[in-house]
């Protein structure tokens, strides 16, 4: 069993752990400004096919080899890019479903407050990136040769192991 976390943001990421022991990080894949979903199948199927041997598990007819966990996306009032915030988050949760992967949605107040409890986290980004730098995870820069690390990134990360304390593997 594999947790999937996903901050489905324009710099969004998306990260895999088993069982909390194997933890690989990616930003989400994009296609000028649309998740690429051809993309993030095959990044599922990669992953999934190396860390939970997914064809197996498919063809010995387990239900449920992987949980999503993907952050409910915000759509804000006056902001411009809604129906594309609301275009890329439907088509990660089609993937996901397409592939039929369990979807828990989950609240940034929710995974927030149990990974940062008693921190202000609703607009400070640094919080979860000094944690993942904290932890050693690794993160990528948002642009190639970028001095900021990847917020999404981190984002997926902290989400993936809020994913892993409620699901009780």
């Amino acid at each position: 069993m594999i947790i999937i976390g996903i901050d489905p943001g324009m710099t969004g990421g998306i990260t895999f752990m088993s069982e909390g022991k194997n933890c690989k990080s990616f930003p989400l894949p994009v296609e000028g400004k649309r998740v690429d979903v051809g993309k993030l199948q095959e990044l599922i199927y990669e992953v999934g096919f190396h860390e939970v041997n997914f064809w197996n598990r498919v063809a010995d007819g387990e239900a449920e080899w992987a949980i999503a966990y993907v952050e409910v996306q915000q759509i804000r009032s006056g902001n411009r890019g809604n129906l594309l915030i609301g275009e890329n988050y439907g088509r990660i949760l089609a993937v996901l479903e397409l592939m039929e992967i369990t979807i828990r949605l989950t609240r940034s107040g929710d995974w927030k407050a149990e990974m940062f409890p008693g921190q202000k986290t609703n607009k400070d980004k640094d919080v979860a990136v000094q944690y993942c730098l904290d932890a050693g995870y690794e993160l990528p820069t948002l642009r190639p040769k970028g001095k900021k690390l990847h917020d999404g990134v981190a984002d997926s990360i902290c989400i993936a192991l809020y994913g892993l304390n409620d699901a009780e593997l």
